[in-house]
């Protein structure tokens, strides 16, 4: 196996387990990492956003 086939075999691979549901075989509906993740990044911005509004309510 050449290095691009290598490369790519791996590339391969953390696609699958990203997109892979987080799931026990008898879940359905399962969300899959990268939704975990992208979810955790909305909230934090979310989160955010809310704190500077608290803090620019309180300096009125």
């Amino acid at each position: 196996m050449t290095s691009k086939e290598e490369f790519l075999e791996a590339a391969r691979k953390i696609h699958e387990s990203e997109t892979a549901p987080i799931q026990k075989p008898m879940d359905r509906g399962a969300p899959t990492v990268l939704e975990v993740i992208n979810n955790q990044k909305r909230l934090a911005k979310m989160m955010e956003y809310l704190v500077q509004t608290i803090e620019m309510s309180g300096k009125k």
